[in-house]
């Protein structure tokens, strides 16, 4: 948690902005008038409650919008901007905390602040103020007349912490907050944000939660995929290698490639070699989104983990068991053909209007390109069944084609050595992982101090813990959750 810099790049969190199912890939230019997957970026987002289109209940949100500065860092710049932020009074009494929802690659929905996630009970416990504030260009904030390479120079999470650490300074006296215990909050993008706003802004927020937080910056992050072998099982994912090794010699041929786009509804003809790792990307979406998102509590998949398996593995084909999966979950998301051109798809992401429906997927691909990588990549003799012509070459040529003179290699280093990857220094962040969410082998598992506790929770996926409680929770994650409660009571009461 992604519009779609390659759909991998959506997978984002992270799938993710922000907290479970708000993020998209970028929609595909089918020639046919239909529209292809919208990929882990869009998905996650709107799972993680940011995409409006997911609204349906009306909501005690306020929205307002905030002056920021547009350079923190250079003090001749006083150039200003916009930001959007939501604001729920609900549950607060005078004198209590405030709980910030900090905004990761994705548009802030009205979802954010009213009970889509655990943390309004919490501030209905303790008597706080609900904010939720949009990060820079993102939704409605976007503080540049366009999105162009130049002005993209202005996004990066260094200038998205000062936006809220400036925020939260700010916006205090209008709440009469000034004193208050601010607390943030966040999920996969998000959540290390969350986390780096405690660590860089001890003296402004007395403690955050960081939902796998995927912290260290890793250009070939092989470990996505392999970390989804895992948790589908052996049984499934040797279906998934038999359908490839179909799949792969048909690549190689016109005749091969014309029956691909036949048996798996591809939006257009595969022209080029680049075409063929477009359409393997897409292919491998549905199962990657399933297992990101595998039995949290948006419930916006046809089928978990279980369900899928038991698709791919019916019948005699394993190829046709697999154009079958993916058939019922584009009917469920939407979708009308599977993305099979890769131009079509960075067309997309060359629109640099702030009201562009790319504009999530060009920001966010140029962050991914930029600072952090996560290029999630077929590595070669790892055992996953996918197709290895998903390889480093296919993300950095994205980046290339995206920004032309712009940034091709992540500089991962610097990204690492400033906020200090999975080895974190610092007090009161709750770094809460699931084990079989493919982000957390880049998050923090062991506990770096006692105020800083790690809890990996067996069975359990992408931002679980965000969620409001259902009856059918693991015990795992309602004991964290139980555990996150505890923390937040400590550093509500803590005096400084």
């Amino acid at each position: 948690m992604i519009e779609r810099s390659p759909k991998q790049f959506m997978r984002v969190l992270f799938l993710l902005a922000f907290l479970l199912f708000t993020a998209t890939a970028l929609p595909h230019l089918p020639t046919n008038g239909g529209h292809q997957f919208e990929g882990a970026l869009n998905l996650g987002l709107q799972i993680r409650g940011l995409q409006d289109e997911m609204d349906q209940e009306p909501s005690p949100n306020e929205e307002f919008y905030f002056e920021q500065k547009l350079d923190h860092f250079d003090p001749e710049n006083h150039k200003t901007w916009k930001q959007r932020f939501l604001v729920n009074t609900s549950f607060y009494q005078q004198g209590g905390p405030v709980f910030l929802m900090l905004g990761g690659e994705g548009k802030v929905s009205s979802k954010c602040a009213s009970g889509h996630f655990v943390f309004s009970q919490w501030a209905e416990k303790f008597g706080a103020l609900v904010i939720c504030v949009e990060h820079r260009y993102y939704g409605k904030s976007v503080p540049t007349p366009d999105t162009s390479l130049q002005n993209l120079k202005y996004l990066t999470s260094q200038q998205a912490l000062a936006d809220f650490a400036n925020f939260r300074v700010g916006i205090a006296s209008k709440y009469g907050a000034e004193h208050a215990k601010w607390i943030a909050f966040g999920g996969s993008y998000s959540g290390m944000l969350a986390a780096w706003q405690r660590m860089k802004y001890p003296h402004l927020f007395a403690g955050a939660v960081a939902s796998s937080a995927p912290v260290w910056a890793k250009t070939d992050y092989h470990e996505y995929l392999e970390v989804v072998t895992r948790s589908i099982g052996p049984k499934c994912a040797d279906r998934l290698r038999q359908a490839t090794q179909r799949i792969e010699p048909m690549l190689n041929t016109q005749s091969g490639r014309r029956a691909l786009e036949k048996i798996f509804n591809a939006c257009e003809t595969m022209e080029e070699y680049i075409d063929t790792v477009e359409f393997v990307s897409d292919i491998n979406d549905p199962i990657c989104g399933t297992v990101q998102y595998n039995h949290d509590n948006a419930g916006h998949r046809p089928f978990e983990i279980e369900g899928m398996c038991k698709i791919i593995e019916s019948g005699p084909d394993p190829l046709m068991a697999w154009a079958h999966l993916t058939a019922v979950y584009a009917n469920h998301s939407g979708s009308s053909c599977v993305g099979s051109r890769y131009m079509s798809s960075i067309r997309k992401l060359h629109d640099i209007s702030p009201t562009s429906p790319s504009l999530a997927s060009r920001s966010w691909t140029y962050q991914y390109c930029h600072e952090f990588g996560y290029f999630q990549y077929v590595k070669k003799g790892a055992g996953t069944p996918f197709s290895p012509r998903l390889d480093m070459n296919y993300f950095y040529k994205t980046c290339r084609d995206v920004f032309q003179n712009g940034p091709i290699e992540p500089d991962t280093h610097w990204t690492n050595l400033y906020f200090g990857s999975k080895h974190p220094v610092g007090t009161n962040v709750f770094w809460p992982n699931g084990d079989v969410d493919p982000w957390h082998a880049l998050g923090v598992l062991r506990t770096p101090a006692e105020s800083m506790p790690a809890r990996v929770m067996h069975g359990t996926a992408h931002c679980a813990d965000m969620y409001a409680p259902s009856p059918k929770d693991l015990d795992v994650l309602t004991e964290v959750r139980r555990e996150i409660e505890v923390e937040i009571a400590k550093w509500v009461v803590h005096e400084d």
